[in-house]
């Protein structure tokens, strides 16, 4: 760390839950800034629900187990399984639906709100299938695009299977940037911090960041927020 270096654990027992009969929803960072919202979701089974999506954001939809089938005024409606993600950009108010197309089985899956999207189409939306997690263990495998010179996104989603004791570093495109860092699966030491599952981690002033698995089958994921 260096002397502006700082972390700040989001603990799984200490999040607010809100629960209906369809959904339950864990809020994991709340008040980090540069984040609308970082919603972790369990869905019941044949449960669909209406979500409100801001203006000038982008989401991210995420399946951890199952499937969830989307859509929107704009959009027919189609499936989304985990190893894909949806990125939803919009500059205007707007709505959308999601289902879980089983009968029997819940669903998980995160709902990220990022502001600052780009001056995009409103609705626009991209399924993004990402390498297998299982084909690379110990790397951190990016979800969404980062910056460049073809996007103004202001975010980078990234996903990680770990073997045993296994170890993967994250460099941040910039130290000004905040890292949070989610335990979804098993439980890891990170920048210092253990994590259990469904822990978070926030960090700043960070540029390299060391994950070390200390269960078999870990999995993480890594956001990074573009802040300059």
């Amino acid at each position: 760390m260096t002397a502006t270096s700082q972390s700040r654990i989001f603990l799984c027992d200490e999040g607010p839950i809100a629960q209906t009969t369809a959904l339950q929803t864990r809020a994991v960072f709340p008040g980090v800034p540069f984040l609308h919202a970082f919603h972790d979701h369990l869905m019941a089974p044949g449960a669909s629900v209406s979500f409100t999506l801001t203006p000038s954001s982008s989401h991210f939809l995420l399946p951890l187990s199952g499937a969830l089938h989307y859509t929107d005024a704009l959009h027919e409606g189609h499936y989304i399984a985990a190893g894909q993600a949806q990125v939803i950009n919009t500059n205007a108010l707007s709505k959308c639906r999601i289902q879980n197309p089983f009968g029997n089985d819940y669903i998980n899956f995160l709902h990220i709100q990022i502001p600052g999207a780009a001056a995009e189409p409103t609705g626009a939306a991209t399924i993004i299938t990402y390498d297998d997690v299982n084909l690379h263990l110990n790397r951190w495998l990016p979800v969404s695009p980062g910056k460049n010179e073809q996007t103004t996104a202001s975010a980078l989603l990234s996903v990680a299977k770990f073997s045993g004791r296994g170890e993967a570093i994250y460099t941040a495109s910039s130290p000004r940037n905040q890292v949070l860092v989610y335990a979804i699966e098993g439980a890891f030491e990170t920048a210092g911090c253990l994590l259990h599952a469904r822990d978070g981690l926030l960090l700043s002033g960070h540029s390299g960041i060391e994950a070390e698995a200390l269960s078999n089958d870990a999995i993480a994921l890594l956001l990074e927020l573009y802040c300059q």
